[in-house]
């Protein structure tokens, strides 16, 4: 299960983890919120080395067998994003690869 309930002492469950769709959430809303000016966009874009997208690029090719442009399309599709929150294997194999290549953030620059 994606989240794990306790008991406390008055009888009340309560979250002990985060829900994973809890945390996509929040990111969406800090990348997609109002709060983020073009400027700040733009100096997160330029963050993103030739180098460390040439290395998505080829890590999305190797592992995941597809190219990255469709990975970060995927990041932005909520329906993706609930599969991924689920437990098959394949969505285990889609989060390790997101673990280590940078999670759910913008990998590509523009």
């Amino acid at each position: 299960p994606d989240v794990v309930q306790e008991e406390n002492t008055d009888g009340n469950s309560q979250k002990s983890s985060i829900d994973f769709r809890d945390i996509t959430e929040a990111y969406e809303h800090l990348l997609h919120g109002k709060h983020i000016t073009l400027a700040t966009r733009e100096a997160m874009e330029a963050t993103i080395s030739i180098n460390e997208e040439e290395e998505y690029r080829q890590a999305c090719k190797t592992i995941l067998g597809i190219p990255a442009e469709i990975v970060e399309e995927s990041k932005q599709n909520p329906m993706f994003l609930h599969w991924l929150g689920g437990n098959t294997d394949g969505a285990q194999h889609w989060r390790s690869f997101f673990a280590a290549y940078g999670g759910l953030g913008q990998k590509l620059r523009r």
